[in-house]
């Protein structure tokens, strides 16, 4: 029963660890995809994006920097937890501590990746729309 236990929490730290290496250049490039739709979005509607210091820049920045910040914190804390269930030494109480705080920050991740999504989305209908004047499908079709 032991080794059963012991081969689940290394399955379950490997798919952590895959998962985060995953996430992790997806969510570094998130700054740069929310500049670039806002920028066109601004463009379109007649705001200047000039500068470094443009209100446009600084929210696709701000974004950015927070989801990579939340990712990199929950990829952190699936390493803690995956090294406090290695250390807790078959004692319940810590198993089920590391087991939870792996599931919880999963859930987290996962959460992370939704609102990347639907941000993404939203701000690519915004600029399509501003853009054309005609709706989104968001099939790529104009």
């Amino acid at each position: 029963m032991n080794r059963s236990i012991a081969k689940l929490g290394k399955q379950a730290a490997a798919l952590a660890a895959t998962i985060g290496a995953c996430a992790l250049p997806m969510m570094a490039a998130a700054e740069i995809k929310y500049s670039t739709n806002l920028n066109s979005l601004a463009g379109a509607a007649g705001i200047s994006t000039g500068g470094n210091n443009s209100l446009v820049q600084i929210i696709g920045a701000l974004i950015g920097t927070v989801l990579v910040l939340l990712g990199v914190l929950l990829v952190v804390f699936i390493l803690w937890a995956g090294f406090i269930w290695m250390t807790s030494q078959g004692e319940a109480g810590k198993t089920k501590k590391a087991k939870d705080m792996i599931y919880q920050s999963i859930i987290g991740l996962l959460i992370i990746f939704a609102a990347y999504a639907i941000t993404n989305f939203v701000f690519s209908a915004l600029t399509h729309v501003v853009n054309t004047g005609s709706a989104y499908t968001g099939t790529g079709q104009q």
